[in-house]
């Protein structure tokens, strides 16, 4: 049975577990304190977001200048989101957004049946999975 369970797959769908608990505690528990929980929510997700751009680095082979960029901007977009969270903006409608970005570059970028398989497979069900648990939390 362990064999037939990719580790990179669950490892990647265990990443989702902590939106599972806090949607959980929203709906039926409310023992968490709602800034803990938005907070913790918006810090979580860049995370990911960071994460998931830097997936596209490979420090052992050049990459092209695209991949570069494309994999430094969540981090970059990530400190501004940072930013303006401490100046007390709402950023969950801008977290939204750079994760469907991030999802519609990846789409060009993963061209390789392995890769597509990958994207069809882990990128778009958890990134919907994401996006629809911030809608739900914020």
């Amino acid at each position: 049975m362990i064999n037939r369970i990719n580790i990179q797959f669950l490892i990647s769908y265990l990443g989702f577990l902590p939106f599972v608990l806090i949607l959980f505690d929203k709906f039926f528990l409310s023992k968490l304190e709602p800034n803990i929980m938005k907070d913790f929510v918006i810090f979580y997700s860049l995370i990911i977001l960071v994460f998931i751009g830097a997936l596209n680095w490979d420090l052992k082979k050049n990459i092209s200048t695209k991949l570069v960029i494309l994999g430094f901007m969540p981090s970059i977009l990530s400190v501004i989101i940072i930013f303006l969270f401490l100046y007390s903006y709402e950023v969950f409608l801008l977290i939204i957004i750079c994760f469907l970005l991030q999802l519609i570059f990846d789409n060009y970028i993963y061209k390789k049946k392995f890769e597509r398989y990958i994207y069809y497979k882990i990128r778009i069900p958890l990134t919907l999975l994401i996006v629809s648990s911030l809608f739900l939390i914020q």
